[in-house]
């Protein structure tokens, strides 16, 4: 895995989430935007502050409705992946909540890192300590509630780097990377960023452990998931077409939707069956009887009449 010189697996930029006149709630849209526009390691990051003020305010803007000081609403965890999805970002959500145990959380976070990822995680601002502080909350104010920061790379220590817009000294923000106690960290969330140069590294697929996913399907058998909401089953090559579909988000879940049939035959075509999900049909047909999309494989999305 190549790091940069701070020891993160990417370059960023430092950059408060505290504007004149805009919302001090923003954490989760900074740490999105963050990534948007974050560099390889030992290279440069691919926007500047301005770049990742002006990203983030206008999605939480969107998403909540205004980036006036007044608004104190914080992001969800749906509305964070809205965000990385508009922002063209790959991302994986990871099996964290608050019920989660806490050393599968920082080992579930700390995988993704060796794996050259970074990691927007969501915990409670007590459990946040920076190290070079005392091993203490960073905050000037009492730590409530939770708030989102990147967890850009592994100390030397075991403990995370990471990025934390809101961390600010008596001289504005404190450079990164900051190191944080991982003893003491509570998360409820750990969303994993796929970085741009390494898409081609591997194929991203969804599986049924996510919990996102799991809230949708049952797993019958190994090559079989039944909706729990229409019942409908989707299996083998479809099921495998669908679990990497997009190669973004939650892959067919978000872009196909639920199935809201099973496999059907298709009229005079031995051997071809289709699908129909929320958002589209799927077709298996290995010998392209009925079409043949550029680059297509066995499966492929079928042609609508318009």
């Amino acid at each position: 895995m190549l790091l940069s010189r701070s020891g993160e697996v990417a370059t960023f930029v430092d950059v408060s989430q505290f504007e004149p006149g805009e919302s001090a709630f923003e954490c989760v849209a900074f740490s999105a935007a963050l990534c948007k526009y974050m560099g390889a390691p030992n290279g440069r990051p691919s926007g500047s502050p301005e770049d990742v003020d002006s990203a983030a305010d206008y999605w939480y803007g969107r998403l909540t409705g205004s980036i006036a000081p007044s608004n104190t609403a914080g992001m969800s965890l749906e509305q964070l992946h809205i965000m990385l999805t508009g922002l063209s970002l790959r991302w994986r959500n990871l099996p964290i909540d608050g019920n989660s145990a806490h050393a599968s959380d920082i080992e579930q976070v700390k995988t993704s890192l060796m794996n050259g990822r970074p990691v927007i995680i969501c915990g409670s601002e007590a459990g946040f300590h920076d190290m070079e502080l005392g091993d203490r909350v960073p905050y000037s104010w009492p730590p409530a509630g939770n708030h989102a920061i990147v967890a850009s790379g592994i100390a030397s220590d075991g403990n995370l780097l990471v990025r934390d817009m809101a961390n600010i000294g008596p001289q504005g923000l404190r450079p990164g990377p900051r190191r944080y106690d991982v003893r003491t960290m509570f998360l409820v969330s750990g969303t994993e960023i796929i970085p741009q140069w390494s898409e081609g590294e591997e194929s991203m697929s969804i599986d049924a452990k996510d919990p996102v996913v799991a809230a949708y399907f049952t797993v019958t058998s190994d090559d079989k998931w039944q909706c729990k909401q229409t019942g409908h089953i989707i299996q083998y090559g479809i099921l495998h077409f669908y679990q990497s579909y997009g190669q973004n988000a939650f892959c067919g879940l978000t872009y196909l939707g639920l199935p809201v049939s099973n496999e059907l035959p298709v009229a005079n075509l031995p051997g071809v069956v289709k699908q129909q999900f929320e958002r589209g049909w799927l077709v298996y047909d290995p010998a392209h009887k009925l079409d043949h999309p550029p680059g297509a494989g066995e499966i492929y999305p079928m042609h609508l009449p318009g």
